[in-house]
């Protein structure tokens, strides 16, 4: 019988030479450490990387600043600017429907946003433009001194229709936040949409619109169970009295009360969406959205969160629908504070599992945090949530004051990042306008093998617009009552129907 090969047997050979066991594995992690090391590197994967720059500290105000902006969010390896350019009823770009920013470093003659777009794109990084929606000016402040300012139009000293402002149950229109309009007004609805969708006609280059803001007035001491007493200008309540024929003024925790206010924010984000849309498809919709008290723990209690019945912000509505194509939660919460903290851990889950298949970074709170407790909730908000989702990144509050973070961000990133661009449309929406239509029903049906079907219904606005959005390709028949036009929907576009 032939003797057995002992532990350092030949197991394979090398250049034509057998070798024992040892050598040959030796030999072999080498070969495989060296192909690793030669392989090309997988490249970093897209996540946003935001911070956010306010309109009333140094950012865009100067060349300069816009200089020093770009290299610190380079250094920073961030590669998103959210940037202020509508602070209250006021500009920091020239092609504007509303006055220049009275700033005394702010030179009006300035193209702060057109200077800002030519600098950040040469350095990599992408500009979404951060406009205050309903604030129009600050409390205990003196009047704007340009008399084209919408304040001195269409507040204190306005009257009849032309007052825009939003008021509280008690009367008030200076509420805790300061002056804003009320977006159940029509007049003050457009204004806002119009001014949007102009800064996007005029600047092409512009990679998002950024809604802030985009909410009713939070009042001190508003319950759930007593409501919110906000919304009560006279043209918006009259508008809810004569849709639901009633004559007297509605409690603030009326349900139906509350469910005509959430209607009037979130027609308000579809007319500026499909607006921007219809000029530029591939311009993004993204906003800072609320996250206050305690997280939702599931989808069920949605209802029961503050932005929901304080404010009448329904944004995971806006995210089943796809309204917006980032959402930023502001999750600005105190690391050192327990109860805090434990908000802001339970917020960022629920927001990783429920994103409904759009794009969602963690807005950061990094002013009320030192370096250190920053970096934790980066951490967090980039990790796995419990359900195996992950956000998309993140975003830091603010450019001022960010609490050490952006310093630590090389860091703590390690290498830079792609954003992330959204998918390829497609599905396409129809929008139109009906002619002095408040709340009338528009019929939307596609074409199929059998006739029309897939039948949709969405109301028009104050102002008789309508939208429908993300429709398959095809054939559509849009009805209003004795009037009916078809139309062909494309995928990234807008078709309009106007009756």
């Amino acid at each position: 019988m032939a003797a057995e090969p002992s532990p350092v047997a030949v197991v394979g050979t090398i250049f034509g030479y057998t070798v024992p066991v040892r050598t040959y594995l030796l030999a072999l992690a080498m070969a495989v450490s060296t192909a690793a090391a030669s392989a090309p590197s997988k490249p970093p994967k897209p996540q946003v990387r935001a911070v956010w720059v306010d309109g009333f500290h140094a950012g865009i105000r100067t060349p300069e600043e816009v200089d020093k902006l770009v290299a610190d969010a380079t250094a920073a390896r961030l590669n998103l600017l959210i940037v202020q350019v509508r602070r209250r009823g006021d500009s920091y770009y020239l092609n504007s429907l509303e006055p220049p920013v009275e700033d005394a470093p702010y030179d009006p003659a300035f193209d702060a946003l057109g200077t800002l777009l030519q600098k950040a794109h040469a350095a990599g990084l992408r500009v979404h433009v951060w406009m205050n929606v309903t604030p129009i000016w600050r409390a205990k402040q003196a009047a704007p001194k340009d008399p084209r300012h919408a304040f001195n139009l269409h507040g204190p000293t306005a009257t009849g229709r032309e007052n825009w402002l939003m008021t509280s149950d008690k009367g008030d229109t200076e509420l805790p936040t300061g002056f804003s309009f009320d977006p159940g007004h029509p007049d003050a609805a457009r204004h806002i949409a119009d001014t949007m969708i102009n800064l996007v006609k005029h600047y092409p280059a512009v990679d998002g619109v950024h809604l802030d803001y985009v909410r009713y007035a939070e009042l001190i001491g508003t319950t759930i169970e007593a409501g919110a007493g906000v919304g009560y200008n006279p043209v918006s309540l009259e508008r809810f009295q004569k849709r639901y024929g009633v004559k007297d003024k509605p409690a603030a925790n009326d349900a139906r009360w509350s469910d005509w206010r959430r209607e009037q924010i979130t027609q308000l984000v579809r007319r500026i969406y499909l607006g921007i849309k219809e000029v530029n498809p591939a311009v993004e919709l993204s906003a800072a959205l609320i996250p206050w008290g305690d997280g939702p723990a599931n989808a069920a209690a949605w209802p029961q969160a503050h932005p929901y019945w304080r404010v009448f912000q329904d944004w995971q509505g806006w995210l089943r629908t796809g309204l917006l194509d980032l959402a930023v939660p502001m999750n600005y919460d105190r690391q050192a504070e327990p109860r805090t903290r434990v908000f802001y851990e339970n917020w960022i889950e629920f927001e990783k599992n429920h994103k409904h298949g759009r794009r969602l970074a963690v807005g950061l709170g990094a002013y009320l945090n030192n370096a250190d407790d920053n970096v934790v909730q980066l951490q967090k908000a980039l990790a796995r949530s419990r359900r195996k989702k992950y956000s998309d990144g993140f975003s830091v509050y603010s450019y001022a004051n960010n609490g050490g973070l952006l310093a630590r961000l090389p860091d703590v990133l390690k290498e830079a990042a792609p954003y992330p661009l959204p998918e390829p449309a497609r599905d396409g929406h129809i929008a139109g306008v009906v002619q002095q239509a408040d709340a009338a029903s528009v019929e939307i049906a596609r074409k199929g093998m059998f006739g029309w079907s897939r039948r949709t219904r969405v109301l028009t606005d104050g102002n008789g617009f309508y939208g429908a959005i993300h429709l398959k390709p095809g054939t559509y028949r849009v009805s209003v009552p004795g009037k009916s036009q078809q139309t062909t929907v494309v995928p990234g576009k807008v078709s309009r129907v106007d009756f």
